[in-house]
């Protein structure tokens, strides 16, 4: 890694610094620790999976806004913005224990969206101001170990969640069935928001970019010649449904994934802790290990593989009740998902011209919060109704639709380009 990333560049290099960072704290310390924090507010699993849904819609709704925005005032600016909204509402966290009534009951809801709002601000325009500061012979590298660093955060990020709350028991004599634990352990990712800003600080605006840093935006597009400029929609539509299915797909195999192994298989919880690590590891790895695989294959045809994979995992799944074929379902999920979301990201970026970059990614990510938001809701109706490997099923044919569309899109390409107005 030491070694890559000085070919990356000042600019690259302090982008996947602060995500990296920001990672730790919001994907890693605050998402392990909300829930549990939760419960021991007294809240239950009813009202937990309302607060999941309403932090996607609020994903989902600010994705053309983020983009919108970062198109007008910049990108930089408009990350920075998101993440002063994570670090006040990390802050702002120990006031959930001090509400009363129905405040008490809001507080957690609005805290949630706050913070997912400003996850989106940060994470929509933080990708395509990477990719501006990349040159074409390192663009597919940079998105992969953007995305492998970035899961480097996150672990580090869970471990620090999982000993937190303890070291703060401990020093306050609190029994961690309380809360308070849990609100200050999430409080301290303050710091790590906080940090997160430096690097995006400290980057020179692209006026005051060296240009052994920031080559030609037309290398990417040359592809499409006359095309620079003009936004292909037809293309973008068609990836936008397959991130629809393919969330589908993989929102059922993720979302209840922990309640199937301990409900249906009777897996401890730290054997499901254990299962989810490891496949955080491999996400890491896979991540790194794609830019190899990309230069053999293709975009388009990485895309077709990894959600060919999420099909079979979820197969798997469905088909094998017994906890150890479960287990390696998931982990092979999440290695599969460490290719596809990077992969996505650079498969879509060169179907835009730079210009619409922001926007591109900020309808991609509206259609992602949506398709999770719908997967998480519905699920719960299936799995009451019908229970969890029927859910199962309906990922698998979500997953299988979604694989046959990246296909025939990548197979036509150049036609559907030609095609958009």
């Amino acid at each position: 890694m030491r070694n890559c990333l000085p070919r990356f560049g000042r600019t690259a290099t302090l982008y996947m610094a602060s995500q990296t960072l920001a990672s730790a704290g919001f994907v890693g310390i605050y998402s392990l620790l909300r829930i549990l924090l939760l419960l021991r507010l007294g809240f239950g699993p009813e009202y937990i999976g309302w607060t999941n849904a309403a932090g996607a819609i609020a994903y989902s709704a600010m994705g053309i806004p983020s983009g919108l925005l970062g198109q007008r005032f910049g990108q930089r600016r408009v990350s920075l913005v998101g993440g002063v909204i994570i670090v006040v509402c990390y802050v702002a966290t120990p006031l959930m224990l001090q509400a009363e009534g129905a405040l008490s009951r809001a507080m957690p809801l609005v805290m949630q969206v706050l913070m997912v709002g400003g996850w989106a601000l940060r994470s929509i325009n933080l990708l395509p101001a990477l990719l501006a500061s990349a040159t074409p012979e390192t663009r597919d590298q940079i998105t992969f170990a953007n995305q492998g660093i970035g899961g480097i955060g996150m672990f580090v990020g869970t471990l620090l969640g999982g000993v937190l709350p303890g070291l703060f028991g401990s020093l306050l004599g609190v029994d961690l069935e309380q809360p308070l634990p849990y609100a200050l352990a999430i409080t301290t990712g303050a710091l790590l928001g906080l940090t997160s800003l430096v690097p995006l600080w400290m980057v020179r605006e692209p006026s005051q970019t060296m240009a052994s840093e920031v080559t030609s935006e037309a290398a990417p597009d040359a592809v499409d010649g006359e095309r620079v400029g003009r936004f292909p929609l037809l293309p973008v539509a068609l990836v936008v449904v397959h991130v629809v299915l393919q969330h589908g797909g993989w929102g059922a195999a993720t979302a209840f994934y922990g309640a199937y192994l301990d409900e249906a298989l009777g897996v401890s919880t730290a054997t499901i802790g254990g299962i989810a690590s490891v496949g955080q590891l491999l996400g890491i790895g896979a991540a790194f290990a794609a830019p190899f695989l990309a230069r053999r294959r293709g975009n388009g045809a990485m895309l077709t593989l990894t959600t060919a994979g999420l099909t079979g995992a979820l197969m798997a799944l469905t088909l094998l009740p017994h906890w150890v074929p479960a287990a390696m379902s998931q982990v092979s999920i999440s290695a599969f998902m460490g290719i596809w979301l990077p992969t996505l990201q650079l498969f879509t970026m060169q179907l835009v011209a730079p210009e619409w970059r922001s926007l591109s990614y900020g309808v991609l990510s509206m259609a992602m919060g949506g398709a999770y938001a719908l997967a998480t809701l519905a699920g719960g109706y299936v799995v009451a109704g019908q229970g969890y490997r029927a859910l199962f099923g309906y990922g698998i044919a979500f997953a299988l639709a979604a694989t046959a569309l990246i296909a025939w899109t990548s197979r036509h390409r150049d036609a559907i380009l030609a095609r958009s107005p």
